[in-house]
């Protein structure tokens, strides 16, 4: 779900985004905005929540979910640009074929 910080909490105009936060309030508005949010560390949800939170299990499963995916687009590449060329190939030999059957005819 996409919220925002609201504009009266310090996390507010930092000049990156920071990867995890915990609020406590989800104001209403015009938009969705986090009150009472700081920023936490990645482990400290492992570490403090391990029975509702796995950094490895996530984290691994991610990576890999990437790299597969990754791995499927570059396949799926790789098959259009053969794709395209074995059609490329027929089109100019049956060009080819048509030329000299024009040929023949006169």
């Amino acid at each position: 779900m996409l919220c925002h910080l609201h504009p009266s909490n310090a996390l507010y105009g930092l000049d990156y985004t920071l990867d995890y936060i915990v609020y406590h309030e989800l104001i209403l508005m015009t938009k969705e905005y986090m009150q009472c949010a700081t920023s936490i560390e990645l482990q400290w949800l492992a570490e403090l929540g391990p029975m509702f939170f796995s950094v490895k299990d996530s984290y691994t499963s991610m990576l890999e979910r990437k790299k597969k995916q990754k791995q499927e687009k570059t396949t799926m590449e790789e098959e259009m640009e053969s794709s395209r060329i074995v059609q490329e190939d027929k089109e100019r030999e049956t060009k080819e074929r048509e030329k000299k059957k024009r040929a023949k005819e006169q």
